[in-house]
């Protein structure tokens, strides 16, 4: 989990959900990704909640080099700004040697993955 503060702003929770109803596009969040990952491929981009607030969910691929070589995963995130000025985002996944272990995994843990973000409680 990620928490981001954004400090000199101050908007209402109408304000943030106003201007969060536009998805970012596959191509924005694989760039975005890729600085922290490789061979990074975006599943699926979606709408959901996250502690009760819509938020954007995205299902993506990637992998990671190692001192053991080559990791690669399989993962959702689900991120959401809250009032008043904070960003949260959430990550469940699962990992293996090749892709395919990675999607087996992921798999396993599915719907475990899709409904953690909506039990989330924030205070």
């Amino acid at each position: 989990m990620i928490a981001v503060e954004f400090k000199g702003h101050n908007l209402s929770q109408k304000e943030i959900d106003q201007n969060t109803t536009e998805l970012a596009t596959a191509k924005e969040t694989e760039s975005e990704l890729g600085r922290s990952y490789n061979n990074v491929k975006v599943r699926s981009i979606g709408r959901g909640l996250l502690a009760g607030h819509p938020a954007q969910v995205v299902k993506f691929e990637y992998s990671v080099g190692t001192p053991g070589g080559e990791v690669w995963g399989v993962m959702t995130t689900t991120s959401a700004a809250m009032a008043p000025n904070v960003a949260w985002s959430v990550g469940c996944g699962g990992l293996g040697k090749t892709l395919a272990e990675a999607n087996k995994a992921f798999s396993h843990w599915q719907s475990d993955i899709n409904n953690f973000p909506t039990n989330f409680k924030l205070k």
